[in-house]
């Protein structure tokens, strides 16, 4: 029987442009990527998330792109074909101290 795992790549309150921490996912073949997105602040907050991938936890490409968040959201993606390390990278955007609160979680699959 296969084992799904869940790894938070990134959550909180969150008025910055980051890069998540890195998680090393060498053991899994596929994953669900979740974004939720629960609360907004700020005039014209966005928010453009980007699951990358790496096979040595230095050199990053973009894997999977969700839709700009603008408001509270959830979305899922697939994901296959990821190499031995992943991160989430976030974008903040807007004006007058833009916020988002969320989550992003990416269930893995052996």
């Amino acid at each position: 029987m296969a084992e799904n795992v869940t790894h938070r790549l990134a959550s909180g309150l969150n008025g910055t442009t980051t890069n998540g921490e890195p998680t090393n996912v060498i053991a899994y073949s596929t994953g669900q990527a979740a974004l939720s997105v629960t609360a907004v602040a700020g005039t014209s907050p966005t928010l453009d998330l980007i699951i990358q991938h790496s096979a040595d936890g230095t050199v990053w490409f973009d894997h999977t792109t969700f839709t700009q968040a603008t408001g509270a959201t959830t979305e899922y993606k697939a994901m296959a074909n990821f190499m031995e390390f992943v991160r989430a990278k976030q974008t903040i955007g807007g004006s007058a101290t833009p916020t988002l609160t969320y989550t992003v979680d990416i269930t893995f699959k052996v």
